[in-house]
């Protein structure tokens, strides 16, 4: 068997600060941290998810997102696909079970099996038949149970946290078949409509006791201050893992001596089963097998900061492990900060292991920003020599760290590099040849070929330059110096060119918008801005979610961290307008982790909504009305309304209007809808999807999204002074195939990229450039290893 540890994505701006690592078997995969962007990183690395049937997650002080933001999408994908054959297992530390709770209310995969196992204590070891893993909890020194004192409210009784704790581990069980549907032990995550199916038939199953008593963990009405509850663990969780004791060499001669026939008997033998004679002797695999040896073990260690040294390195477990045990460790990979870098207890423990151990650091501040996404840095490259305002290069982020690398004596080490590798078996071999260099922005080589695209931008850059006077007028139209940047303009999945949906509003003198806010687009902003993402995070005041699918809005709740980072030492607020359902996603996630959901005020869409037929879902229209009124006076807008998408339930398309007059209407995902016709009338930007081609009409028709074609079509009849497409289907992820700038358009018509940014006066501008794109683009392909199978 051929095993090694793979390590897939290292901490820079487009990732997270934990790195998540693969370890390959023959027959299953084992994924390590699914932080925001993995999927997009396994896509642009060519490296296999489908077999992935296990995920381990820690959480520690960087927080629960950070090692786990990218599952949610990649576990979708793959159930889209159809991929799994067997069931996947999520295992982490106490609140892994509540943590998936939380996704109910917009992950919905009835062909998805999943299994959640908790660690309750170390004694809690995964075996299966290529690895046993052993988890090493560790809690921070300065760690206090803030909320045990505090009285959980559930459904309307109070309880003590004790009791509560109790309460979790006596019904873990129960808690998993009342949230999830199972057969024969077997979880399926279920969406809400559903969870209300089983209730509903739950008397023909159940006592009215048992009924009650079940009730009493979880509260599953529709009710947004009454939703499942928990308080924060801050566990850290090291995985020892190790490999299976693999029998001896087979000894046909030793065999064939003992009077064994070759052919079945030598198979059953090598299996380390005995067998008997036709004679009556009898032959045990001993005899015949050279001495066994023992299986690999490596280590990812989880030390988030100084606070967590003492309760690792203390631990028993470490003894048999040590120089001095009967263990030999080959690999071990460290997620530190500097901090515990630099204690010496942590150093001391370090060197406690034998010499030839190779040593992987990965450390946030050490580590090099390091461009994960290479084929969208090239892209923006080409693009550059449009504009360089309109499209500018991607930025690097300044760490703080005034070190150069890492400098401990006497130990085999290395800092963290993408793709590095580890083999296991059958003989330990730490490889780098097919690491990532990084890439060369400067070289000449990237234009190699593009003589004709070169030629064409700056006949395009001629051409603007010509007829600026002719668009005078365009380029003095109210909000002329609002800006648009398109962060993700791809639809469901990301691929190499195009990220999952985000695009932001910047208002001068008001605030910025993010209209959508797919995984990674912390990321996409960190590329866009660079050491400037604090101001803009600063100035950020609003974010609007169209609907519940997750390509539109897995990437907020990082944004929301570090906006509340950000802004720790002033009183600012944030907006945050979305389906009702998202708000309960967010107050049940801020139990396990602080975002700074206390400052947000929330809107529901439903509650602006000027056609609203269903059923509208709970809220307060007092504070929903006042929040309405702040964040209209916060930005300077006369009106903010949604009307309903045709697409799936609770999904909206929306405008807004500022009082200087100039106005932006949004379709997120839709058909195209007679009713956002007339709310966005007299647009000054319509931002419309255009997820299909035209000849794929029948399936925009099945999935509700709109064909290029359409979405034109739409901006022609609401009147809007330009209109920008997105949201394409990474079918075509360079560039979609319909001819830019026909006469018809009149320079009012543009498609965007994922980084582009431009000012309201120079929309005009978008058409010039479309005969250097096609040309750019004249290769484009079916990108048909979205997901490597």
């Amino acid at each position: 068997m051929k095993s090694f540890v793979q390590i897939v994505q290292i901490p820079s701006a487009d990732t997270n600060f934990q790195p998540s690592i693969l370890m390959h078997c023959d027959k299953k995969r084992y994924l390590f941290g699914a932080g925001e962007a993995i999927q997009r990183t396994c896509i642009g690395r060519k490296i296999k998810t489908r077999k992935i049937h296990d995920v381990f997650l820690t959480f520690g002080s960087r927080g629960v997102w950070e090692g786990f933001g990218g599952f949610p999408g990649l576990f979708l994908t793959m159930a889209d696909q159809n991929r799994f054959i067997s069931d996947i297992t999520v295992h982490g530390p106490r609140n892994t079970m509540y943590l998936m709770l939380t996704l109910r209310h917009f992950i919905y995969r009835p062909n998805i099996k999943i299994k959640i196992n908790e660690f309750k204590s170390e004694k809690d070891i995964f075996v299966d038949e290529n690895v046993t893993i052993s988890p090493v909890i560790c809690a921070p020194c300065n760690y206090e149970l803030v909320n045990k004192s505090q009285e959980i409210e559930f459904c309307d009784k109070k309880r003590s946290f004790e009791e509560y704790v109790k309460d979790i581990h006596d019904n873990f069980e129960s808690i998993q078949e009342m949230v999830f549907y199972s057969n024969d032990g077997k979880v399926k995550i279920s969406c809400f409509e559903d969870i209300q199916k089983i209730l509903s038939n739950f008397d023909n199953t159940k006592s009215k006791t048992s009924q009650k008593d079940h009730f009493k963990m979880i509260n599953i009405e529709r009710n947004v201050k009454n939703m499942l509850q928990t308080v924060p663990f801050p566990i850290s969780v090291t995985y020892i893992c190790e490999g299976h004791t693999q029998p001896g060499k087979f000894n046909p001669i030793a065999a064939k001596t003992l009077g064994v026939t070759p052919g079945p008997q030598f198979g059953r033998l090598s299996r380390g089963e005995s067998i008997i004679l036709d004679n009556g002797n009898v032959v045990h695999p001993y005899q015949v097998l050279g001495e066994s040896r023992p299986g690999f073990i490596f280590i990812i260690v989880d030390c988030p900061d100084k606070n967590y040294v003492d309760s690792l390195v203390r631990k028993d477990i470490w003894n048999d492990y040590y120089k001095s045990g009967t263990k030999r460790v080959q690999l071990m990979i460290h997620m530190v900060n500097e901090d515990v870098l630099n204690d010496p207890g942590y150093i001391n423990w370090m060197h406690q292991f034998s010499e030839n151990v190779q040593h992987i650091i990965s450390c946030p501040s050490l580590c090099s920003d390091f461009i994960t996404h290479q084929k969208v840095a090239l892209q923006q490259l080409k693009l550059n020599k449009l504009s360089d305002n309109h499209f500018p290069l991607p930025q690097c982020m300044t760490f703080q760290s005034k070190k150069k690398g890492i400098n401990i004596k006497n130990l085999h080490i290395t800092d963290i590099k993408p793709l590095q590798k580890f083999i296991l078996e059958p003989n330990p071999l730490f490889i780098e040849d097919e690491v990532l260099l990084p890439i060369d922005l400067k070289s000449p080589e990237n234009f190699r070929g593009l003589d004709v695209f070169l030629s064409l931008a700056k006949e395009a850059n001629e051409n603007i330059l010509r007829d600026q006077e002719k668009f005078y007028t365009k380029s003095n139209i109210p909000g002329s110096n609002v800006k648009v940047i398109t962060l993700g303009t791809g639809s469901a999945l990301p691929s190499h060119y195009r990220n999952v949906s985000s695009t932001v509003l910047r208002i001068p003198g008001h605030g910025s918008v993010i209209l959508d806010a797919g995984e990674g687009t912390l990321g996409q902003l960190s590329r866009q801005f660079g050491p400037d993402l604090d101001s803009f995070l600063k100035d950020l005041k609003w974010i609007y979610i169209s609907h519940l699918h997750a390509d539109h809005h897995l990437g907020t709740i990082r944004i929301l961290k570090q906006w509340n980072k950000v802004n720790y030492e002033n009183d600012k607020v944030i907006y945050i307008s979305a389906p009702w359902k998202y708000f309960c996603f967010l107050q049940e996630y801020s139990n396990i982790e602080d975002f700074g959901w206390g400052r947000v005020r929330t809107i529901s869409n439903g509650d602006v909504c000027e056609d609203f037929t269903l059923k509208k879902g709970p809220s307060n229209l007092h504070m929903n009305s006042v929040n309405l009124n702040n964040l209209l006076k916060d930005l300077s807008l006369s009106s903010f309304s949604t009307v309903n998408a045709i697409h799936c339930p609770w999904s909206f398309c929306m405008q807004f209007t500022h009082l200087d007059g100039w106005k932006v209407a949004y379709s997120g995902d839709t058909r195209p809808n007679e009713n956002f016709v007339k709310l966005g009338m007299n647009s000054t930007l319509l931002i419309h999807e255009a997820t299909l081609d035209d000849d794929k009409l029948e399936e925009a028709i099945k999935k509700k999204h709109s064909t290029t074609s359409e979405a034109i079509d739409i901006g022609k009849r609401m009147n809007a002074n330009f209109t920008l497409l997105t949201h394409f289907s990474q079918r075509y992820p360079k560039i979609p195939n319909f001819i830019m700038n026909d006469n018809n358009n009149q320079n009012r018509l543009g498609i965007a990229f994922d980084g582009m940014e431009i000012e309201f006066s120079d929309l005009w501008k978008l058409p010039y450039y479309s005969n250097a794109l096609k040309v750019l683009y004249s290769d484009e392909f079916n990108e048909k290893d979205l997901i490597s199978s």
